[in-house]
């Protein structure tokens, strides 16, 4: 799966390929994870843009999309508001 999410562009795909590597190295770790979407963002090393937040929430949401149907993250869901 890490050899998929590092085939992401790194520009066009940038918050998939950061969100994926984080996911792919945790749930290979420790197989299930729980985590706030501040800590989920924080560790993949991306940064909300605070004059936009709308469509930083949509690219990342877009991204976390990309990552199931392409079967990376797997049974992964969200819970809750962010």
């Amino acid at each position: 799966m890490l050899r998929q999410v590092l085939q992401y562009h790194p520009q066009r795909e940038r918050y998939a390929k950061r969100l994926g590597r984080y996911l792919t190295l945790q749930f290979h770790s420790h197989g299930v994870m729980r985590s706030s979407m501040a800590t989920l963002l924080q560790q993949a090393g991306i940064l909300p843009d605070k004059k936009n937040p709308g469509r930083t929430r949509q690219m990342i949401e877009g991204a976390l999309l990309t990552l199931k149907t392409e079967g990376v993250n797997g049974k992964g869901r969200l819970i809750g508001q962010w």
